[in-house]
């Protein structure tokens, strides 16, 4: 048995040394790489096959894309997902054809290994790699190279079987303590995105506008007032309203205590994406996601409304249902939508001198469009009164190779199939649903299989009659070790009369050597496998998770 903590190529150094003179050690709660007899062999991997006597059929092999290795004699052999002693048992059952008595051996290299990922995002080397067998998502980015604009602590990474995680890397720019050190796996794909490192001040300030934050250094408003941003004007109320992040949580700073009396309780630490707004003497203030942030004098009952029109309107981005007027110590949310788009002036307040107006921006609400439509991606319904599917598929556009009869909307828990063609042609409007923030429509594609989930290769495949579920897993290639919840495999069949079925399937007992019964596969069928990770309760919520993974890998959304 071979048992190590995966070393840093050499190679490595190359490209951040500090990084890697930095690269914390594994954390009592990880697991170091380990090769024995319970390991599952993987794509990359190389094997050496010894068969005593032989030399012409013995000799290295390495394990392709596909999960298979090139036996003289044989052909193609399908090894992913088994043991070297289950490979052994399985070569020497295919020798035993030609020779009389095969004594055969096979071990991994362990050096010849490699394994494929790609490093997306921020980083100085985007693209593929080829890395040494047990080597960590961590190195992959530090070989990659990372910058000051690369934001660590949102790491991510997917799987090739569909599965998504995102990880903190912090430490790879300090001493501290890795929250993981994940070891990578084939077509593995780690994206770094960029920090946004800027924090915005308004108002009656004498250098407003954006600052960046140093990076790994403490900036606090004390600082941002008295030092970067020039002090206040002599107009300047004597508040600061601190705005984090998306401007769910405010809070209002007594800046005479803060400035005048010295009292650093009212001093706050800034971060990315804060807003500080200094608000003017008996005007009214408005920031946020309006067209022109201002301070207004409040003419006789200036109401919000009147404001919003002076300062030119809203951002696209604008959160109306969260407008917030803090008066005071006092704020209240305002569900702006009603008064803005339909004229309910119920909450139409009246302004007062010293008010803060902020307009938050606002959550997306999306549906991401896949499969045979012409241009899928995600969809913002948001401004949408009566988002349907005919109208959203009208946004995507029709396919010519796209079934229908028979979408398929997934949302949390629940699963909704609809004939659109019925809509469309027989205004049978049981297939025009209304959809909601988060689902994914997926357009099944005439003559085709999908393959999700866990599988090596996942994607369409073909449907062909002749072919049998198995031969149909086999395309797709079982998922390799460690991957899978292998009991949890099933194939999803719609109908045009909105219904569906599912059948159940166990690739753990498909690995043994036990075949299954029969499953009859037909065009549009959907055959899933489960992928490793906590545990889900509903079918569901796992296919729409999968598709929206599949989405972000081909990159329709952003």
């Amino acid at each position: 048995m071979t048992k190590r903590s995966a070393p840093l190529p050499r190679c490595l150094l190359i490209s951040t040394t500090l990084a890697l003179c930095l690269l914390p050690a594994l954390s009592a709660a990880d697991e170091p790489f380990v090769v024995d007899q319970h390991y599952r062999l993987q794509a990359g991997d190389v094997i050496i096959i010894s068969v005593l006597g032989e030399e012409s059929l013995s000799g290295s092999r390495q394990i392709g894309p596909g999960g298979s290795i090139a036996l003289p004699l044989v052909g193609s052999v399908p090894v992913v997902g088994q043991s070297l002693l289950e490979v052994t048992n399985l070569v020497t059952k295919y020798y035993k054809d030609v020779l009389r008595r095969p004594l055969v051996t096979v071990s991994l290299d362990e050096t010849a290994s490699k394994r494929r990922v790609y490093v997306t995002g921020r980083v100085e080397k985007p693209g593929s790699q080829m890395l040494p067998l047990g080597s960590t998502l961590p190195e992959a980015v530090v070989a990659a190279g990372f910058s000051e604009d690369s934001d660590l602590s949102h790491v991510t990474l997917r799987r090739a079987g569909g599965q998504f995680s995102t990880v903190d890397l912090s430490g790879l720019r300090t001493s501290q303590p890795l929250e993981t050190n994940i070891v990578l796996q084939w077509d593995d794909r780690v994206f770094v995105p960029e920090r946004d490192m800027r924090l915005i001040v308004l108002g009656q300030i004498a250098k407003p506008g954006s600052y960046n934050v140093p990076l790994g250094r403490r900036l606090t408003l004390l600082e941002l007032i008295t030092q970067i941003a020039g002090g206040l004007t002599s107009q300047a109320a004597k508040v600061a309203n601190l705005i984090r992040g998306d401007a769910d949580q405010t809070e209002q700073i007594d800046l005479t205590k803060l400035l005048e009396q010295g009292d650093l309780s009212q001093n706050r630490d800034l971060r990315p994406g804060d807003t500080v707004v200094i608000p003017e003497s008996g005007r009214v203030t408005i920031a946020g996601e309006v067209s022109q942030p201002t301070t207004l004098f409040p003419t006789n009952n200036m109401t919000l409304l009147e404001a919003m029109v002076r300062v030119g309107g809203f951002t696209p981005n604008a959160g109306l249902r969260k407008v917030q007027v803090r008066r005071d110590d006092h704020v209240s949310v305002i569900n702006f939508e009603d008064v803005w788009r339909r004229g309910n002036l119920t909450d139409n307040l009246v302004l007062q001198a010293g008010d803060v107006v902020i307009v938050p921006k606002a959550a997306a609400e999306e549906v991401l469009i896949t499969g045979a439509v012409a241009r899928a991606g995600t969809i913002d319904i948001r401004d949408q009164d009566s988002p349907t599917l005919l109208k959203l598929l009208s946004s995507a556009g029709k396919a010519p190779n796209g079934d229908y009869t028979r979408v398929s909307i997934y949302r949390e828990n629940e699963h909704v199939v609809a004939n659109a063609q019925a809509a469309m042609e027989q205004g049978d409007m049981r297939g025009n649903p209304l959809l909601l923030p988060g689902d994914v429509v997926y357009v099944p594609e005439v003559g085709k299989v999908a393959m999700l989930g866990a599988f090596s290769r996942p994607g369409l495949v073909d449907y062909d009659p002749k072919l049998t579920f198995m031969q149909y897993l086999s395309q797709a290639g079982l998922p390799p070790a460690g991957t899978a919840r292998l009991d949890k495999g099933v194939v999803i069949r719609t109908r045009p009369d909105g219904t569906y079925e599912t059948v159940q399937f166990d690739v753990s007992k498909i690995i043994k050597g036990q075949i299954p019964d029969p499953i009859k596969i037909l065009p549009g069928d959907i055959i899933y496998i489960e992928g490793k990770g906590p545990a889900r309760a509903d079918l569901w919520t796992q296919i729409r998770d999968i598709l929206f993974t599949f989405g972000a890998i081909r990159g329709l959304i952003p």
